[in-house]
């Protein structure tokens, strides 16, 4: 079903670019939106089991939350980078592709830091 949708969506893209680009471009925005909502909710299931998982191993949840943040946080990105690319707005797209990067360094700080406590206890 999501195949379809995006097939729809691309040859309605298409066709709309030949008379309108911005709505070409709602229609491509619309069918994304659509789409990453029906994956949240087949991911939730996902989410739970690697929550569950993570609890078993007696690490928490905080690293599951940062696994699960980081994959949005790629996605979203690469969502962003792909509508600016396809706009032939290339400044922004680099843009976006770096504040997803730095975004990603920032939620890692916590995580790097628990490493390093790690390591100087070790030595």
């Amino acid at each position: 079903m999501i195949i379809a949708l995006c097939i729809v969506a691309a040859i309605l893209g298409k066709v709309l670019e030949k008379y309108n680009k911005e709505q070409a471009l709602f229609v491509t925005i619309a069918a994304c939106t659509i789409v990453l909502t029906f994956l949240v909710v087949y991911l939730s299931p996902l989410i739970s089991m690697m929550n569950e998982l993570f609890n078993r191993t007696g690490t928490g949840e905080n690293y599951s939350q940062v696994i699960i943040k980081s994959l949005g946080i790629c996605y979203v990105t690469q969502l962003g980078f792909d509508v600016c690319k396809d706009c032939n707005e290339n400044a922004l797209a680099t843009v976006v592709e770096v504040s997803g990067k730095v975004t990603l360094i920032i939620l890692a700080i916590p995580l790097l830091e628990k490493l390093i406590n790690i390591v100087t206890s070790i030595m």
